[in-house]
C-alpha cells in the first residue's frame, strides 16, 4: 500500500522531535534510577562493560513513554475482552514491563536482570521505534562518561525528584545530586 504525505510527514516529525525528547528523559531516567540505587551505581563504577545490560533495564523499569493511546481499527480481544473497531484505547507499556509473569521481582531494579530486554519500552511489531538503537546508544555514552568523570555522584541529600504532567512521558523536572570534591592534596573528600 503506498506512503501516505501524512504518514511521511508523521515519520519526519517522530525522527526529528520524539526521538529527542524521548531519549533525554531516558537520560534522565537512568541516573535518577541508578542514583537512587547506589548499589547498582557502584557495580557500573566498578565494571563499566554492565552499561549495556542497564539501560536495558532502565528502560524495563523506567522507560520514558509509560502509556500510549490507540484506536482500535477492527473488533478484537485482547485477555478475553471484546474490543470493539474504533474504541480508544491506552496501552500501558510501563505496566507490561512490570508484569510479574514475565519478570521477576519485577518492581525491583536489577542491572543484571537476565531477561531485561524483552520491555516494551519501545514499541511493538509496527509501531517499534525506529531510533531504538541511537537512543541506547546515546544513552550509554551518557552514562559511560558520567561514570568515568563522576563516579562519586549521589542523588542529594532531601533531593525533590519531580516529574512533568504528563500521561504518557515519565521524565523528571529536577534531579538534584552532589558529588565529593577531591581536595588539593589529591586525597578524595
Amino acid at each position: 500500500e503506498e506512503i501516505t504525505d501524512h504518514e511521511i510527514a508523521s515519520l519526519c516529525y517522530s525522527l526529528l522531535f520524539a526521538g529527542h525528547e524521548t531519549t533525554t528523559t531516558l537520560i534522565s531516567n537512568a541516573l535518577r534510577v541508578l542514583l537512587e540505587h547506589p548499589d547498582q551505581w557502584a557495580a557500573l563504577v566498578d565494571d563499566p562493560a554492565r552499561i549495556g545490560p542497564a539501560v536495558e533495564e532502565v528502560l524495563r523499569y523506567s522507560p520514558s513513554i509509560v502509556g500510549w493511546r490507540r484506536r482500535a481499527l477492527a473488533d478484537a480481544e485482547v485477555g478475553g475482552v471484546a474490543i470493539p473497531a474504533g474504541a480508544d484505547l491506552l496501552l500501558l507499556m510501563g505496566s507490561a514491563n512490570r508484569d510479574e509473569s514475565r519478570f521477576a521481582d519485577p518492581d525491583v531494579f536489577d542491572v543484571d536482570r537476565p531477561n531485561a530486554r524483552e520491555h516494551l519500552a519501545f514499541g511493538f511489531g509496527i509501531h517499534y521505534c525506529l531510533g531504538n538503537m541511537l537512543a541506547k546508544l546515546q544513552t550509554k555514552i551518557a552514562l559511560t562518561e558520567t561514570l568515568r568523570l563522576a563516579p562519586g555522584l549521589r542523588i542529594a541529600e532531601d533531593a525533590d525528584v519531580r516529574f512533568g504532567d504528563n500521561l504518557s512521558f515519565r521524565a523528571p523536572v529536577t534531579v538534584p545530586v552532589t558529588w565529593p570534591t577531591a581536595p588539593s592534596d589529591g586525597r578524595e573528600a
